[in-house]
């Protein structure tokens, strides 16, 4: 709040409308003990859309929902290899957040688990068990349960910040919601081995920037009548163009062979393509509305002879089609299978 223009906000209104441990997830995320904040609404969407939705969310959607799928929810026993790369931060990462948090640093402790987070997803991104699972099932079961035992250790370590939701996290990963949560219990270990996880409805769901409904809800204006001399002048209409102009648009359909979600943006994700005699690279904008398993093999049509640009420091060669329905947004596919590379007119 600031005195000399009266404005403020009301915490409880926040806590009721974006919850209370998403919430407290901002406020000890975004402000310094001991330091004065910036705030906004809008960045409070966009840190919660990003960090729980996106990446704590998202990870947590896509490890129970491949158990679900290929495992009956069962996490596979494994073996641990102790030089596991995956191990050793896990230790890294809990050896310096319990510093940390010792030395009242909670906004760095909580970047430095989403860091862990992310570390995962792009784990299972490499990995890609949803792919391994049709040659090889003991190795998809193996990442999915190195993925699941990683996750166990970034809740407990988000527990004092979310205390009502990590228990909501732990219970999808096979154990009771009262399951011990101390320093004690981030070490890595085999205490998920054998349990069922259980895949449901997002537990971070994402959330409009303010305003959006207002916007959407808005009443129209009544159009401005026009004059007799007007309705006779005729009107240009640059937004039309030719069939010629057209034709020079090349659509194709193209299989998406690998995806990958890019760091620290809200909305991309890079997709490795198959349009029939070559494979290329593109970036798109759906990374809010398609996970990774989602996506991979989905034929979609894309603008082939656009020119290459860079988004975010990453190559696209083209640019794949899509509707915008509300908040929704739907990729543009053939009704029936179609090989790559075919010229849609």
């Amino acid at each position: 709040m600031a005195k000399s223009t009266g404005n403020g906000i009301k915490p409880l209104d926040m806590a009721d409308k974006y919850g209370t441990d998403p919430f407290r997830y901002y406020v000890m995320r975004d402000m310094v003990v001991g330091q004065d904040a910036n705030f906004s609404e809008e960045h409070v969407v966009k840190r919660l859309n990003s960090d729980l939705a996106n990446d704590l969310g998202n990870l947590l959607n896509r490890i129970t929902k491949l158990l679900t799928q290929h495992f009956d929810g069962i996490i596979p026993e494994v073996v641990w290899d102790e030089e596991d790369p995956l191990i050793e931060l896990s230790r890294a990462t809990t050896h310096k957040v319990k510093q940390l948090i010792e030395d009242i640093q909670i906004h760095t402790a909580i970047e430095e688990t989403l860091q862990f987070v992310r570390a995962i997803n792009r784990d299972i991104t490499e990995a890609a068990p949803w792919t391994t699972v049709k040659t090889d099932k003991e190795q998809a079961g193996r990442d999915l349960a190195r993925a699941a035992e990683s996750l166990r250790i970034a809740a407990i370590l988000l527990n004092p910040i979310m205390p009502k939701m990590i228990p909501e996290v732990l219970t999808r990963l096979g154990l009771d919601g009262f399951h011990s949560r101390t320093w004690d219990d981030v070490d890595w270990s085999d205490i998920l081995a054998g349990k069922k996880a259980v895949h449901g409805d997002p537990l971070f769901p994402r959330h409009r920037k303010p305003g959006d409904q207002e916007e959407k809800n808005k009443p129209k204006s009544e159009p401005k009548k026009k004059n007799k001399a007007e309705k006779a002048k005729p009107e240009a209409d640059d937004s039309q163009i030719s069939f010629e102009q057209f034709k020079q648009v090349d659509l194709r359909t193209a299989v998406v062979l690998e995806a990958e979600p890019i760091e620290d943006t809200d909305k991309l994700m890079k997709l490795k393509i198959d349009l029939g005699s070559e494979q290329r690279q593109l970036v798109a904008g759906i990374k809010q509305h398609y996970t990774v398993e989602e996506i991979i093999g989905k034929t979609i049509i894309v603008v082939a002879n656009l020119q290459p640009a860079k988004i975010r420091g990453v190559k696209s060669q083209g640019m794949l089609l899509a509707v915008h329905d509300g908040d929704e947004l739907r990729l543009l596919t053939p009704s029936a299978p179609v090989s790559p590379g075919k010229r849609v007119s």
